[in-house]
Parts: C-alpha cells; structure tokens; sequence
C-alpha cells in the first residue's frame, strides 16, 4: 500500500481559485511510517478496530457548523464500520474544528481547510519523523472559504477528517473523497474504506 499519498507537514488541505485546485505536495507512505488514530477499539461484532472520533465544532464558522453532523454521519455510515464519529463537549473532544480568523500565511492563502495532528501533547504536523499514533487533531478552516456551498463544506470537511484517521491523498484520478481537488465526492468511497481496512 506503498502508493498511498500522506501530505508533507500535514497540510492536509484543499484549495480554492474559483475552482478547487491543490497547493500543497504528498510525499508516500509506508506500513512502518504510516500514523495511525490512537482512539480505536475493537468490536467483535465487526472483527475489527473502530476509529473513535470524538468531535467538536463549538468554535466552528458559523457556515460550517450546520453541515458538520453531515460530515460524521458521512463516514460513519460509509466506512464499513472503521468509523464511529460523534459530538461531544469542547475539551472532552479529540478532534476539534475551528474557524481560523489569522489565516497563516504559511499555510496559502488559497487554502480552504487544513488538519494539524498530536502526539502526546507535540504538534507532529510538520515531523518528518515516523509516527506510530496520533490523539488529537484540530481542524481549521479557512474564513476565506466561509462562501462555498453546502456540498462543497461538507465535501472538504469530510476529507479532513480522513486525515484524522490516517489517509493520505490517493494518486490523482482515483475515485475517493481523499483525492487532492476532486470536486464529485463528499462521502467515503471503496477506495476508502480499503484504506482504513488495511489501517485498522
């Protein structure tokens, strides 16, 4: 699974120039560096590891917070049950999102959202160092971007939280919510659900 993209520094991020284009580079990944989710058990029922996403969006634009359960409900009934996201109360929460009012210049200012990912506490965002699991992740969007449309919230908020779990951008073409600028997909795709198949 080698040709599984991850991007470098984990600006995981979609970008927007009237149309969706990406600004950022991946670099592959590998069984041994690939992060996982640390927040997993293991369900009997399913014989396998479920991602637990514990989701927060009380600091979220107001334009993205209508569509956020949309975005958990996505995976959840689109990941072949890897993934249970549900909301839960701002520091109890492992993933937060957040409207980000100083957009970085660093982070390009065509950049629509980007996921910053912990360890222990350490922002392993830029590490080029493997990394065994992450627990926490904060999600920022881009106050830029507060005008797309529903879809298109949904769709790029819901390809953040597949950074959450691990995946990477996929080669271009590929039919996944995870592919860097695609415009078609807003929910998990089979090429998706393979990926947290073999993550977890």
């Amino acid at each position: 699974m080698n040709t599984k993209k991850l991007l470098a520094g984990f600006i995981c991020s979609i970008a927007l120039l009237g149309a969706i284009t990406p600004t950022a580079s991946a670099h592959n990944i590998t069984p041994s560096t690939a992060f996982r989710w640390e927040h997993v058990t293991y369900n009997s029922s399913y014989g396998h590891n479920v991602a637990r996403i514990q989701f927060n969006d009380d600091y979220a634009s107001s334009s993205w917070k209508p569509y956020t359960t949309q975005m958990r409900a996505n995976w959840n009934t689109n990941s072949n049950n890897y993934v249970n996201a549900v909301a839960y109360a701002f520091g109890s929460s492992n993933v937060d999102m957040a409207n980000k009012a100083s957009w970085p210049a660093e982070w390009g200012a065509n950049t629509v959202a980007t996921t910053r990912v912990f360890n222990d506490g350490v922002d392993v965002s830029f590490s080029t160092a493997a990394m065994n699991s992450t627990d926490y992740a904060q999600i920022f969007t881009n106050p830029a971007a507060d005008g797309l449309g529903s879809f298109m919230i949904t769709l790029v908020g819901g390809h953040e939280l597949g950074h959450v779990f691990g995946l990477g951008h996929p080669p271009d073409g590929t039919v996944s919510i995870m592919t860097q600028g695609q415009t078609n997909w807003q929910v998990p795709q089979a090429h998706d659900r393979t990926d947290l198949d073999y993550y977890y």
